[in-house]
């Protein structure tokens, strides 16, 4: 048993730290109609749900009920536990399986001696391959709730200068560039 929690240690470490976040354009936020979300205002940070109407979506306070003013949003962060699930769901039992398969190879083939009773030898490949078949799905079940727990977190907000680089230079030189933020 400790072996096997051992093994599972990077597995949880590496769901832990995939909890994943997606940006996207603030203008793409009316798919948050009937949506509880935070926004980050210049007042802070305040609970809303989003209105369909028809110039797009409002978001109306959940404290308050008072709509929040769109030039006052700064970042809208939705919460989806479902999305969260399955993204969960596909990086546990990938790393679960990467971690299962190089566990299982390095035991080695299985040697039978002359006067050793064997019924079953594998390989060290076929030991790869029920490692990676094992832990992929103990690790697919561990993503699927953490991920559920904790959530796949979206972020509309604003888009941010880019940098820019452009070729040139001092007059005479041979190679230079200029960035731009």
């Amino acid at each position: 048993m400790s072996r096997v929690n051992t093994i599972m240690r990077p597995v949880i470490i590496i769901l832990g730290l995939s909890a994943c976040t997606h940006r996207h354009h603030i203008a793409s936020a009316h798919e948050l109609g009937g949506e509880t979300v935070t926004l980050s205002t210049s007042h802070g940070a305040v609970e809303a749900v989003g209105i369909e109407t028809p110039n797009g979506v409002e978001f109306q306070a959940t404290g308050t009920g008072q709509i929040v003013p769109a030039n006052d949003i700064h970042t809208i962060e939705a919460k989806r536990h479902g999305q969260g699930a399955l993204e969960g769901l596909a990086w546990g039992a990938v790393s679960g399986a990467l971690i299962g398969g190089i566990y299982g190879y390095s035991q080695g083939d299985d040697e039978c001696g002359e006067d050793d009773f064997c019924i079953l030898e594998f390989s060290a490949g076929d030991k790869a391959t029920f490692g990676a078949i094992g832990f992929g799905a103990i690790g697919g079940l561990i993503g699927l709730v953490a991920g559920a727990a904790v959530g796949s977190t979206d972020i509309f907000e604003y888009p941010t200068t880019q940098a820019v680089v452009k070729p040139g230079g001092p007059r005479g030189s041979v190679a230079g560039m200029t960035f731009s933020f």
